[in-house]
């Protein structure tokens, strides 16, 4: 079970994060760009962007 959880818990290569300030920047340049937001519904409520 502790594997489990360790497996889950480690990014897959290939990814990283952004900044807001950079992402702002990609969707500038690749205006089709899609943002899939996979919060929870209460970790929504919290704020999300608009549309």
């Amino acid at each position: 079970m502790s594997f489990l959880s360790l497996f889950s818990c480690s990014a897959p290569q290939g990814l990283s994060s952004l900044s807001a300030q950079d992402f702002s920047e990609l969707l500038r340049q690749k205006p089709d760009l899609i943002l899939l937001d996979v919060r929870t519904p209460s970790e929504y409520a919290e704020g999300h962007l608009p549309n």
